[in-house]
C-alpha cells in the first residue's frame, strides 16, 4: 500500500511542472501602478476570452454575474483621436493578464484587445 501511495506521489510531481507553466503572470494596472496579483490588496477577478465566449456573454448584465460584487457604470469618452468615435463606454477587466477593455453598453467587443493594447 505504501508503495502504491509512494509511486503516486512521483508520478504526481513529474506532471506539477507541466501545470505550472500553463499559468499566466497577472499583472494588475488598476491601481495607477503595475504589480502582481498577490501584491495587489485588492479583490480580483480574471476571466478569459475564452471563458467570455463559452458562456455566451454578450453584455455587461452577464457578466456581472461571474464577478462577485461588480458594479459598472457608464462613463464619458475620453476626447482623443482614438476615442471620438466611441461613446458611452464602459470599463470591464477580462483576459489572461488582466488587460483594459471597453465596450459598449450593449456587447463586449473582444477584438478591441489589440486596438487598446497598441497605445
Amino acid at each position: 500500500m505504501l508503495k502504491k501511495i509512494i509511486i503516486g506521489a512521483i508520478a504526481l510531481s513529474l506532471f506539477l511542472p507541466v501545470i505550472a507553466e500553463d499559468v499566466e503572470e497577472i499583472v494588475v494596472t488598476a491601481l495607477k501602478r503595475s504589480s502582481t496579483v498577490v501584491d495587489t490588496p485588492a479583490a480580483i477577478t480574471a476571466i478569459s476570452s475564452t471563458e467570455i465566449e463559452d458562456k455566451g456573454i454578450t453584455n455587461m448584465h452577464d457578466l456581472k454575474h461571474l464577478v462577485p460584487s461588480m458594479n459598472f457604470t457608464n462613463v464619458l469618452v475620453l476626447k482623443t483621436s482614438r476615442l471620438e468615435e466611441l461613446d458611452n463606454l464602459m470599463e470591464i477587466q477580462v483576459s489572461r493578464s488582466v488587460q483594459t477593455v471597453f465596450s459598449s453598453p450593449e456587447h463586449i467587443h473582444l477584438s478591441w484587445v489589440k486596438w487598446i493594447l497598441k497605445e
